[in-house]
């Protein structure tokens, strides 16, 4: 499949990168990465912001639900008796889904960018933040695209659209404008590619630890039901 317009630029900024640009392999796997924009609907997500909690109050209500087997439980965690369970493997596996929750939502917290967090797409971005951001808020911007690897991109933007002059200067501005806030999008939305795999990562492992008690518990619920319509169909009604 083709890469997207914003892969293809991602792909030019892994360019500049030289151990990036001579290993194709790391590269195919980088531009593979979802993008921030992909990951915000889990990020932003109340429950997923609340797992950063887990690891503390996960550690006080396994121990303390367990206060009289403390010293089994001691034993368990530091290796010594492998064989005695004395805290359910589901529940440690809840636990370490969660904690796996947390540590993707803390990263996403503090490497994605706010203009992602708020927006999800560059569309939208412009269209909310555009008409606010004027000409000395844009300044940064436009030094900080200028010097990163997506300045080929905008050089190209800015020569395109200052060399119409058949169009009025109001709206050639308007047009670089609008072009570079896109552009500026497009760059943090493929920011950190490192902490954006170990996010994905973190949230696939927290999915499927939290899956599998949950698909124990349907199928041993539906024997159960199975057994009742096969033995005492009535006590159904």
């Amino acid at each position: 499949m083709a890469p997207s317009f914003q892969e293809s630029l991602f792909l030019k900024h892994l360019d500049t990168r030289g151990g990036v640009r001579r290993l194709k392999v790391i590269q195919a796997i980088l531009v593979r990465i979802p993008p921030w924009s992909d990951l915000r609907a889990i990020g932003n997500s109340g429950p997923a912001k609340l797992t950063i909690l887990i690891p503390l109050i996960g550690y006080l209500v396994i121990f303390n639900a367990q206060l009289a087997h403390y010293l089994e439980l001691v034993a368990e965690v530091g290796g010594l008796n492998a064989h005695m369970f004395s805290v359910s493997p589901r529940l440690l596996l809840i636990y370490f889904g969660l904690c796996s929750f947390a540590v993707g939502s803390a990263l996403y917290s503090f490497r994605c960018s706010n203009e992602v967090k708020k927006y999800g797409t560059s569309s939208a971005y412009v269209g909310g933040d555009g008409a606010s951001i004027k000409d000395y808020a844009l300044e940064p911007f436009e030094k900080f695209l200028a010097k990163s690897s997506y300045g080929d991109e905008y050089h190209k933007l800015r020569n395109r659209f200052e060399s119409l002059d058949t169009v009025p200067f109001e709206e050639r501005k308007q047009q670089i404008h609008n072009g570079i806030l896109h552009l500026n999008f497009w760059s943090a939305n493929y920011s950190y590619p490192i902490a954006r795999l170990i996010v994905a990562m973190s949230y696939v492992m927290g999915f499927v630890c939290l899956a599998i008690p949950s698909i124990g518990v349907f199928f041993r619920v539906v024997r159960i039901l199975w057994n009742v319509v096969r033995t005492v169909p009535l006590s159904l009604f």
